[in-house]
């Protein structure tokens, strides 16, 4: 499901909403921002002077919502074949990546990285030069590290190579959204 973050009048918090145009599966981060101005009339009500001396109150409890969708195209940052191995870099990706282990229902690869701040996707090619979705039954991560273990239906004898890719995010970013109705 394609999604963004709208806030509730109601209630102020954040729910997701359809997006169209973005691509299905794409990975999503959700971000928001919410602002109350505190005054002597009540919680978010600032005072405002009106002809004949008095004051009216009116709302000014807004929000900021930033969605971000990984849109663009993948682009390979590193492939290898089906034996372990590992790079390390000061200055772009470190990755260690173990041997390409045969299951009962295809072969099953687990890979450890510091890529941040971007989607990361495995694929396997295979001997055709088809490149190969992977299945993710596990991710986990500590400090600057994530560890994914996939899981493709071909066997190791079928794929030529593996890739790791990425992509960017774009960004969106709504201004001053209304919390709640006049």
């Amino acid at each position: 499901m394609n999604s963004a973050m709208r806030i509730s009048p109601a209630t102020g918090r954040s729910m997701i909403n359809p997006v169209a145009g973005t691509p299905s599966r794409a990975p999503r981060t959700f971000a928001s921002h919410r602002i109350r101005h505190k005054s002597p009339c009540g919680r978010g009500v600032r005072p405002r002077r009106v002809p004949g001396g008095g004051h009216r109150s009116y709302p000014r409890s807004t929000g900021t919502v930033r969605f971000q969708v990984a849109a663009g195209p993948w682009k390979t940052i590193a492939t290898w074949g089906k034996h372990p191995g590992a790079v390390g870099s000061r200055f772009g990706p470190s990755y260690i990546h173990g041997d390409a282990i045969a299951t009962q229902t295809g072969t099953t690869l687990s890979v450890t990285h510091d890529i941040q701040d971007k989607p990361v996707r495995l694929v396997a090619v295979d001997l055709d030069g088809k490149e190969l979705p992977a299945e993710i039954p596990s991710v986990g991560g500590a400090k600057d590290f994530r560890q994914l273990v996939v899981e493709f239906d071909q066997p190791p004898e079928r794929i030529k190579d593996f890739r790791l890719q990425t992509r960017p995010y774009e960004a969106v970013e709504i201004p001053r959204i209304a919390l709640r109705r006049k």
